[in-house]
């Protein structure tokens, strides 16, 4: 915690930048409260906290909440009670539209999408889960789907990919997708500790715009063998009476009508 106080210090001191907070919480009904309580020792309000495997719908998403902030739930895959589900809760200072076109459940990739309207800059926020039962080649095919989709500047995508950085060879092109669609993944530390496994880096941060990112990390408390990650974005974030409470708005398309 000491750590990271002094990250924020450095580079935040004012409190003007937007950041963010991934962790596979590997459960709502059973780690929701505890990581709520593990990340306020930290004692900075994360813009953005994404979750994956939260194993819920959207229509149980009141049951999870953190005060001053709104949320979006994606629906879990059907059928599956564990290994499923993403949400991302925002600061109620922010002003954002839920993505709906980019927002998937199928058997190899979940995901969740929003754009954030009132930064200096909008800001593209993704949540993504790689669910370990689903086939690697055909989650890289639906992720550069995705990916084609997006803002060629300012989107971070927060998520567990389930593939080990650590392992280049068994990792089915995905960096290579990464690279060739100008995504840079900026955590290069482990992120999953199991005991009788070796530690593997399968959770990251990727961006399109490193040159708008302050800081990026893993934070030693945890609630599932994942720990959780996190960055700091430099974009000014909306002064606190600027918006008094957060409005959604859906991006409606074809496919969804």
């Amino acid at each position: 915690a000491t750590t990271f106080k002094n990250l924020i210090d450095l580079h935040d001191h004012q409190g003007n930048n937007p950041s963010a907070i991934f962790n596979n919480i590997d459960g709502n009904a059973t780690n929701f409260d505890s990581f709520v309580t593990e990340i306020t020792q930290y004692k900075h309000s994360f813009s953005f906290i994404g979750l994956a495997e939260t194993n819920i719908d959207p229509d149980l998403k009141g049951l999870y909440k953190i005060p001053g902030y709104s949320s979006e739930y994606n629906s879990k895959m059907a059928g599956k009670s564990k290994d499923t589900g993403v949400g991302i809760h925002v600061k109620d200072c922010f002003s954002y539209t839920r993505i709906d076109k980019l927002c998937k459940c199928t058997t190899n990739l979940e995901s969740i999408f929003i754009t954030v309207s009132n930064t200096d800059q909008p800001q593209t926020v993704g949540v993504l889960y790689r669910p370990p039962g689903g086939v690697g080649t055909d989650f890289i095919k639906e992720f550069e789907e995705i990916l084609c989709e997006l803002p060629n500047k300012n989107v971070t995508l927060l998520g567990d990919f389930n593939f080990n950085l650590f392992e280049r060879k068994a990792n089915c092109g995905f960096e290579n997708v990464l690279y060739s669609n100008n995504m840079i993944p900026v955590i290069s530390v482990a992120t999953h500790e199991k005991p009788g496994c070796a530690v593997s880096l399968i959770d990251n941060i990727i961006t399109n715009s490193t040159d708008n990112l302050v800081a990026a990390g893993v934070l030693e408390s945890r609630v599932s063998h994942h720990f959780p990650i996190f960055c700091i974005l430099d974009c000014k974030k909306p002064k606190s009476n600027e918006k008094s409470a957060t409005i959604t708005k859906y991006d409606y398309c074809e496919s969804n009508l």
